[in-house]
């Protein structure tokens, strides 16, 4: 009769060397996973970076497309405007006036330009007008008479005074405190 034959399960026993080996195995695999992940990883980071740009490219456009206009740096033209009491600033290649701010008291102010030969006067009498009030080297110099100090006026003497001299001082000051809040006495 002939054998009979069938592939069954069966426990088998590892060997210390197939042990090793299976040991080296796993290890190899482990490692070749943890490499995959991290290359992955770094996959993952590189497209999230790449994807983060876009995004905000599309914030930025998106914005600028709902606003209707964008931010830009120009060297603009400044100059003043009297009548409008403004600087006036304007783009240098459209003649566009880009914008306008109100101008201080110091810019309202006119600026007289001198010649070479003006500022070297002015500074010349300057120097002889403060020689010419300084003591001459040597001389005794004259000694000022002290300040007497005059009595401190009240406040209701210092009112009744105004009040005298300009009659319509009290009523405008009575009609100013009508309007702000009154004052506390310490």
């Amino acid at each position: 009769m002939a054998e009979l034959t069938e592939n069954i399960p069966y426990k088998h026993f590892y060997t210390v060397q197939e042990r090793d080996d299976l040991s080296r195995k796993l290890a190899e695999q482990q490692l070749k996973k943890v490499e995959l992940e991290d290359e992955k990883k770094a996959v993952t980071s590189d497209y999230k970076a790449k994807i983060d740009s876009v995004q905000s490219s599309i914030n930025l456009l998106s914005r600028d497309v709902i606003n209707g206009y964008t931010t830009k740096m120009v060297l603009a033209r400044k100059t003043k405007d009297f009548d409008r009491k403004v600087w006036v600033y304007t783009h240098p290649d459209t003649e566009e006036e880009i914008k306008t701010v109100p101008l201080t008291g110091a810019d309202l102010q006119m600026e007289v330009e001198l010649t070479e030969e003006e500022l070297t006067e002015e500074t010349t009498e300057m120097a002889t007008d403060q020689t010419a009030e300084d003591d001459e080297p040597g001389e005794p110099t004259e000694e000022a008479e002290p300040v007497q100090e005059q009595p401190q006026e009240s406040e209701d003497d210092a009112w009744n005074r105004l009040s005298e001299a300009d009659p319509d001082y009290q009523q405008d000051v009575q009609e100013m405190s009508k309007r702000s809040p009154k004052r506390r006495k310490k």
